[in-house]
């Protein structure tokens, strides 16, 4: 500080270049936090539509979501990565190709529909990662051998991790930490 307090003046060689550095930073930050909010929220939505199958429309009636075949059914796995593996809170791990088949397998045994859904609880974001933890919900028609087709609920608490890859999410990683079934009047029938 000059005499009585007064601040000397910045010459104009260096004045100019610092105040073009402070506005394009303060732009840069004015600019470019709420698109990243925004970005992470649209992410977010993607993922959820993947989650409830809104790429999967059945061939019986248009319905979104619903799986009625063995084929519709490995379409479905389209968003999972080459190296994706599921681990069940037994410790069993299984690959893509190992739950698409089980599906089929269903299928081909009674498996009528099948419809899931997800409630996203947590959801991270950072560059092309999420990491989601949601509680899901399965809604299943089964035919018996007697001909008569029943309802079977699985709900589920999950962490999955997700990559962007070419622009598009895949799923890498789940981890069930619960799975429970249910019978058509309520009564549980397995708990993983």
């Amino acid at each position: 500080m000059g005499a009585k307090g007064i601040v000397p003046a910045m010459p104009a060689k260096i004045a100019r270049p610092a105040l073009f550095l402070l506005f394009t930073l303060l732009s840069f930050f004015a600019f470019s936090l709420p698109v990243r909010a925004q970005t992470a929220e649209e992410e977010k939505k993607a993922i959820l539509a993947l989650y409830q199958g809104d790429d999967i429309v059945s061939t019986n009636g248009g319905e979104k979501g619903i799986i009625r075949s063995a084929e519709q059914a490995k379409q479905s796995f389209k968003h999972y990565a080459k190296d994706y593996v599921c681990i069940f809170p037994d410790g069993k791990k299984q690959t893509a190709q190992d739950l698409q088949n089980q599906l089929t397998m269903m299928f081909r045994n009674g498996l009528q529909s099948f419809k899931a859904d997800a409630d996203i609880t947590k959801f991270v974001f950072k560059d092309n990662t999420a990491t989601v933890e949601m509680n899901g919900k399965a809604t299943m028609e089964l035919r018996r051998k007697d001909g008569i087709t029943v309802p079977l609920i699985t709900e589920s608490k999950g962490r999955d991790f997700w990559v962007k890859e070419k622009g598009q999410w895949l799923i890498k990683r789940s981890r069930l930490l619960t799975n429970k079934g249910f019978a058509p009047d309520g009564t549980q029938v397995y708990q993983q």
